[in-house]
């Protein structure tokens, strides 16, 4: 049976559209009051966590889920009548039989078997059946899927689009409306929250000039307009604002007048009020959160107060939003009729609309929120509903070319239909090849197969409401029973530090901008939060959200909150390349079509202006620069590890500048593109450097728009400097991501970008930066990390080879870089045969024959397997000590499938043990680096050496070196079952074993990592065991020429 797509899903539609906007006597929606409360006691809300204050625990504790009017249902068999839907079910808690006949609006639910319902206030007309219809009763599907209420009301006009909107994510579009929008919120929310005693023009400027400003800069600039006729826009936004907060809002900024209704604003509750509600499956965020009272009452209830910024016309996508977020206020009642009102403020005009819904409308916005909730749990290219059978809208909708596309390729809605959506897709899609549409469909499959994977592997959000914290502690994925101890506060950001209530030390789960759902014993995800500092005695969090939340007395909850929208991203990616423009074709021409790249010429002039920078690199560098300088399309640079990568690519920047070029600087991670920084630093001006995005290293925040602006004197005019920096800064850096989301790609071209370790990035992850140039660098080396794909079939398939590996077998455009500067020649001889076929080599004799500078003169120990750690010799610069982990238990590997926790407490103990014999004989700190496969074990190790020694996973050294490098494998092969995918990624490991230029020490089971594909590896280098294979008594093993083993 076929989901509804047709518009009668809310029942008479037309009619609650011309309701809406039908004025009653004074001009307004009539209103009918909700239930009210007496003001003595709390405003009734939605429905709260429940924490129990001698356990901790939480769960979900209603009225509406207690009752016996409310069923949570599991779908076993359908049957389809003539009017009606009989469904067999099973009730999930008690496991009662029952057959819940869907009749009305609900008839034309599409529902499958294995389905999970809420039926809410059904007819019991037995034991065992229950009816839903168009007067009794709601259907709930899938209530862990949240909708969200603007998606709901949007979906109003068009479904397809709605779910279009939620997995093809547009690009950074920058558009006036919409930051004016954003503006006047905040304005107005700064007003109500503040209260200040005198509310005027000049008090709200004050607010925009000193708090706001700064963040609107990029968009102002990207819309050329200047802050001066910014202000003449925002203007009569501010006098609506000043007009109805001074008549509406209680004293002391307000008059306390009636709404149209003789409803009175009370006070205000919260701003941005963070919306999940399980019950019904919505989520979303409030404007304003209010108290009210009825005229000639004393009691007050809460209400949603939705603010609106463009024409004053009451429609049904804003009327239908106000609704979801009535019925979640109202939850606990599960008669609709019930359902209390709601406000909409159009700020233009200072229009007001009271909005009370009407069971049938509930009931139709509800089955609109059921269809959508089906499709969004289908995480597949078979999810969206049909497209619209007429096209005058759809020429002028920003998701048309994906609709196209997605018609094109299901055979359900094939174009060769004769309907006008056809034609239109048609049209829109003539300037795309067959091999264009394979390439799509083929890319859509493979994200739908890692998405699904991802989601799989995520913690799920449906867990905060289901499981108890104890439960989400012990997968490591929660921290409970933690108290605010201190709250600071800027505008509409706090910072908020938790501690745990009975001083206990807290679990080191979280990492530094992690994102986490906030929830207390009042209520469940009042906000999302973002770590900015964790240790096992405190959790710093920044939110959005007022402190009025973090009562000291209360006890809160914070939970890991995975986000999915890089799949999104990369969906929309794709859509980008798919585009009917002269870039998205040359880029379609090269990346799908295979040709051949093109190169100009050198001006004589410009030759000799680059030509002594270039001198100072080697052939195989210098050869990589002038092809860059010369690129019209592409040029691609495979080098090996420590060949100068980084070093060359600031030559290749400096010889940019100088020809007056613009140059967009980018890689998959925060710390590639700030070493990247770094490098450039120690050889261009920071003036000429601008870095976006927020997660960058402290150190570099001058070369971010924020820190160059306030390095200057308070009275110069920051909005010109700002308009400068950001349109003329000739290198502009920042990830792959950030690329897709930043608004001065609205309004930037590069004459160049380049792509540092792009082996590492998914291909569509490449096309916004690519996109924002003339031509493009790819820099790398597929020999090491590639882009992360977790489907099995997906990576089978080819998602994860790089672009960088695919351009490079165009010979003309590739280069190789093969002399290494970095390791020793002991160290080169592994990565070089194993995965190089020798071809790398040392760049010198110095290189070749560096070893660290230790001084053993007071350095005395009884341990073999130490002397050999610290020793300074070329042919004991790769060590193995062996933990024999078979036989001596303490070294085995400890996991947690469940919470993500891999770590070996015997490998910890003995890297502890090396570095400080490293310290003793003179090797500093700075030059140690500590290598782990796994993110808990690196924490561990953290915990335990000293900061200045670098720890990380290998996917943060990539790009990195030090003197000294210890690799610690952790895993072992008595370890529960657990597999070892991380080792048996041998680029994972050539990663490893080249981030050491001197001395390069591995530890673990050697049998263990015999077994998992490292066989090779143990076979080039020394091992040392900690323990003999008999009494106990240390020993040394040395494999030698022809796999001698001499005991010594």
């Amino acid at each position: 049976m076929k989901r509804s797509s047709h518009l009668s899903t809310i029942n008479d539609v037309e009619a609650l559209n011309n309701e809406c906007a039908k004025p009653d006597s004074n001009n307004e929606v009539k209103v009918i009051a909700n239930k009210p409360a007496t003001v003595d006691s709390p405003v009734k809300k939605r429905p709260k966590l429940l924490i129990a204050e001698e356990t901790g625990e939480v769960s979900i504790s209603t009225d509406l889920l207690t009752t016996a009017n409310v069923f949570n249902v599991v779908v076993e068999e359908i049957q389809h009548m003539e009017n009606e839907l009989r469904l067999l079910s099973r009730e999930i808690r008690t496991g009662k039989q029952f057959e819940v006949v869907l009749q009305g609006i609900w008839f034309t639910m599409e529902v499958e078997t294995n389905d999970y319902l809420r039926v809410i206030a059904p007819i019991k007309c037995s034991d065992k059946e229950l009816i839903v219809n168009d007067e009794k009763g709601v259907i709930i599907l899938s209530s862990n899927e949240l909708v969200s209420c603007t998606t709901i009301s949007q979906a109003v006009y068009c479904r397809r689009k709605a779910i279009l909107n939620q997995r093809f994510r547009k690009n950074c579009q920058n558009n006036e409306s919409m930051m004016l929008g954003s503006i006047v919120h905040s304005l107005f929310q700064a007003a109500v929250r503040r209260k200040p005693r005198f509310l005027t023009k000049s008090w709200l400027l004050g607010v925009w000039r000193r708090e706001l400003l700064q963040s609107y800069l990029s968009q102002i600039v990207a819309l050329k307009i200047s802050s001066n006729i910014l202000e003449e826009k925002l203007a009569p936004y501010i006098d609506s604002i000043l007009k109805w907060v001074k008549t509406h809002m209680p004293p002391p900024i307000g008059n306390s007048s009636p709404l149209p209704d003789g409803t009175v604003i009370a006070d205000v509750v919260d701003i941005e009020e963070s919306l999940w509600d399980p019950i019904i499956g919505i989520k979303g965020k409030v404007d304003v959160s209010i108290q009210v009272k009825k005229s000639g009452h004393k009691e007050v209830f809460k209400e949603p107060l939705e603010l609106k910024t463009g024409k004053s016309q009451v429609n049904i996508e804003h009327c239908g939003q106000v609704m979801l977020y009535c019925y979640s206020f109202a939850a606990k009642e599960v008669d609709l009729a019930d359902v209390g009102g709601g406000t909409l403020l159009y700020l233009l005009d200072g229009k007001t609309s009271r909005v009370q819904p009407k069971p049938h409308d509930l009931r139709g916005l509800l089955h609109l929120r059921n269809e959508l909730a089906a499709a969004l749990s289908n995480i597949s290219e078979h999810c969206f509903p049909a497209p619209l059978t007429y096209s005058v809208s759809c020429k002028r909708c920003d998701q048309a070319v994906a609709c196209s596309i997605m018609q094109k390729l299901e055979d359900k809605h094939n174009v060769k239909n004769t309907n006008s959506s056809g034609d239109l897709a048609a049209v829109l899609l003539a300037h795309l090849s067959d091999n264009d549409f394979l390439y799509f469909k083929q890319w859509i499959r493979w994200i739908f197969l890692e998405w699904n994977v991802g989601r799989s592997l995520k913690c799920d959000v449906k867990d905060i409401w289901e499981l108890p914290v104890k439960r989400r502690e012990e997968e490591g994925n929660c921290i409970g029973n933690l108290r605010a101890v201190n709250i600071e506060t800027n505008f509409q950001k706090s910072t908020v530090k938790f501690t745990s209530k009975d001083a206990a030390r807290l679990p080191v789960f979280f990492n530094k901008r992690d994102m986490v759902v906030l929830s207390s014993n009042n209520c469940v995800a009042f906000a999302l939060g973002i770590i900015v500092a964790t240790n096992d005695e405190f959790i710093e969090v920044a939110v959005e959200v007022d402190k009025r939340h973090f009562d000291l007395s209360s006890t809160f909850v914070l939970d890991r909150y995975e986000v999915n929208s890089v799949y999104p991203i990369n969906l929309g990616n794709l859509t980008l390349l798919m585009q009917n423009n002269n870039r998205a074709e040359k880029l379609r021409k090269i990346i799908i079509g295979g040709h051949e790249p093109k190169f100009g010429k050198f001006k004589k002039e410009d030759l000799l202006r680059v030509k002594p920078i270039i001198r100072q690199l080697n052939a195989e560098q210098a050869r990589f620069v002038i092809k860059s300088l010369l690129a019209e399309d592409y040029v691609v640079a495979e080098g090996f590890p420590g060949s100068g990568k980084t070093c060359t690519i600031v030559v290749l920047i400096e010889c940019l500048l100088i020809l007056g070029r613009s140059v967009l600087l980018t890689s998959f991670t925060h710390s590639a593109v700030d070493n990247l920084l770094f490098k450039i630093l120690e050889r261009v001006h920071p003036d000429k450097l601008l870095r976006l995005g927020n997660n960058y290293n402290e150190k570099l925040k001058r070369l971010t728009l924020d820190g160059k602006l306030e390095a200057l004197d308070f009275a110069v005019d920051k909005f010109t400097h700002a308009k400068e920096i950001l349109e003329k800064t000739p290198i502009v850096a920042c990830t792959c991501l950030e690329a897709s989301s930043n608004v001065l790609f609205t309004f930037r071209h590069f004459s160049i970008t380049i792509i540092d370790e792009a082996s590492q990035s998914l291909e569509t992850a490449l096309f916004p930066p690519i996109f924002s140039a003339d031509a493009f660098v790819l820099v790398g080396d597929s020999n090491q990390l590639t882009p992360l794909v977790k489907s099995t079939q997906a990576r089978s398939e080819g998602m994860a080879v790089s672009l960088l590996e695919r351009l490079r077998t165009m010979t003309q455009s590739t280069v190789t870089l093969r002399q290494q500067y970095r390791m020793n020649q002991t160290i080169l001889n592994i990565s070089s045969k194993l995965f190089y076929d020798n071809q790398m080599i040392c760049a010198n004799d110095s290189v070749a024959k560096a070893t660290m500078d230790v001084s053993l003169e007071n350095f005395s120990t009884t341990k073999r397997f130490l002397e050999m750690c610290v020793s300074g010799s070329l042919d004991d610069a790769v060590v193995f000590v062996d933990t024999q982990s078979v036989l001596h238990p303490e070294y085995q590997f400890h996991c947690n499938s469940l919470s993500g926790v891999f770590y070996n407490p015997g490998e910890i103990e003995v890297v502890k043990e090396i570095c400080d014999a490293l310290t003793l004989v003179g090797v500093l700190n700075i030059d140690i680096g500590v290598i782990s496969m796994y993110r808990y074990h690196t924490e561990r190790l953290r915990e335990l050496l000293p900061q200045s020694i670098e720890v990380s996973t290998v996917d943060q050294f990539q790009g990195r070196d030090k003197s000294v490098i210890i690799l610690t494998f952790a895993w072992t092969v008595v370890s529960d079952g657990h597999d070892s995918g991380l080792l048996m990624d041998f680029r994972r490991i050539n990663v490893a074993l080249t981030r050491a230029k001197h001395k390069l020490i591995l530890v673990g089971c050697r049998n263990s990592l015999m077994k998992v594909g490292c066989n090779e590896v143990m076979e080039h280098v020394s091992r040392i065991s900690i323990f003999s294979f008999a009494d106990g008594e240390e020993q040394v093993i040395k494999v030698v020429r022809k796999h001698e083993i001499v005991v010594t």
